[in-house]
């Protein structure tokens, strides 16, 4: 019984202060994305070796949270002689930290491709107006492949990211 009204005290405070939260904002993000360093069942490549160039656009939803869901889609084209062209679906949380860090992690899924897996970051931005920023991000992509021969193949990544948020 005591505990209970210890509860209800600690609770009807914090109730009746609370204010209406704030209606979710809508924002987004463009920018473009170098793989610098990428390893895949042994074998290292640079960008030097196998230039690919990610084209990521994004739809960002933020409350009073620091913790915002980021819905991207990333285009990527890719110069092997067969001209690859993919698309990554990429929706995540990011957590914005003060002084303009966040950190936040993606689940990744290749369309047309058996490809999925999860993509950690690290971002910094800087204010340009208003709610624009523009950013820099580290991130570290792993993905989990099925081969068409039957072979299950890993990779991991770093993949500098550049762009403006809005």
């Amino acid at each position: 019984m005591f505990f209970a009204l210890f509860f209800i005290a600690l609770i009807i405070p914090s109730v009746a202060s609370a204010q209406e939260p704030a209606p979710p904002r809508v924002g987004g993000h463009v920018g473009i994305a170098f793989p610098i360093v990428t390893r895949s069942d042994g074998t290292t490549t640079t960008i030097s070796e196998d230039f690919i160039v990610g084209f990521p656009v994004g739809i960002t939803i933020r409350n009073s949270s620091p913790v915002a869901f980021d819905f991207e889609f990333v285009p990527t084209i890719n110069n092997s002689p067969s001209q690859d062209v993919t698309l990554t679906v990429h929706p995540g949380a990011i957590y914005s930290f003060k002084k303009s860090y966040a950190v936040g992690i993606r689940a990744a899924f290749d369309i047309g491709a058996d490809t999925y897996g999860f993509t950690p970051l690290v971002q910094r931005s800087w204010k340009i107006k208003g709610n624009t920023k523009y950013f820099v991000e580290a991130d570290f992509p792993v993905r989990f492949r099925q081969q068409p021969d039957g072979r299950r193949t890993r990779s991991g990544a770093f993949t500098a990211h550049f762009g403006v948020s809005f």
